[in-house]
């Protein structure tokens, strides 16, 4: 199921990450489209997320949204540019699920 205001052939990508668990890669080669990574979390926790980005064009900025169990947003920004290497500081989460990571770089495509 896409995150909230995406169709299914909007997300070309997607992964599931475990913490404290090596690298995964997450390919979105395709303008337009867009990338989703799933977490399970624990409440009460705080997470950070470590990026290594490969974007085209290098100097990009990509808009990111957290979203928690329920659907709602958590979190969002933007990543890339000058800030190297990217990181995601969330906040101490309150519940208890599968929290999504939603990648959209527009014009630009990540790996």
């Amino acid at each position: 199921m896409p995150p909230p205001g995406l169709l299914v052939g909007d997300v070309v990508a997607s992964i599931r990450l475990t913490v404290d668990a090596g690298n995964r890669n997450l390919v979105i080669g395709t303008s337009g489209k867009s990338g989703v990574a799933l977490f399970d979390a624990s409440p009460g926790l705080s997470y950070s997320i470590q990026l290594a980005m490969e974007p085209s064009p290098t100097n990009a900025v990509m808009p990111y949204k957290v979203i928690k169990p329920d659907n709602t947003v958590l979190l969002s920004g933007s990543i890339g540019g000058n800030s190297y290497p990217p990181s995601i500081h969330l906040p101490s989460l309150s519940a208890a699920g599968t929290y999504s990571l939603l990648l959209s770089p527009g014009a630009t495509t990540l790996t």
